[in-house]
């Protein structure tokens, strides 16, 4: 019989963050990594907040604001409230990306594949089956 507690999430790791791999690289080693918090109700509440106060210019409408103004939202809540500092990813010119270079290079549409891994990142903190899998690799 399965037991829920393989769904219980770990709310330490949630608040305080956590590395995750970016998976920008098959070697984890090699790989690019981002110290992120966890999605929490505080966060989501301070998301829809931002996007309601955004909305106002449309009668309050969300449905009727642009997608990039939904993203630049999301990326400036993600970078300001979640993402701690990046390690070992590079830009295309080979040099280490800052923290805030890196939020920056999120903000490009370009690069819309590297926002979806870092909220990839982001939604894998404080996963107790993920943990235990991690445990389990290194014993």
């Amino acid at each position: 019989m399965a037991k829920i507690g393989k769904a219980r999430r770990d709310t330490a790791r949630i608040k305080e963050g956590e590395w995750r791999r970016l998976f920008l690289d098959s070697d984890p080693e090699k790989d690019g990594k981002i110290l992120t918090k966890g999605y929490t109700d505080a966060y989501r509440d301070a998301v829809a907040d931002r996007v309601r106060l955004a909305a106002e210019i449309y009668n309050g409408d969300r449905s009727k604001m642009p997608v990039s103004a939904s993203r630049h939202i999301d990326i400036d809540m993600h970078c300001t409230h979640l993402f701690l500092d990046v390690s070992n990813v590079q830009g295309d010119d080979g040099k280490d990306l800052t923290f805030t270079q890196f939020c920056d290079v999120l903000r490009d549409p370009d690069y819309l594949e590297l926002w979806h891994l870092a909220q990839a990142a982001t939604a894998s903190v404080g996963r107790r089956a993920e943990a235990d899998r991690e445990s389990a690799e290194k014993n």
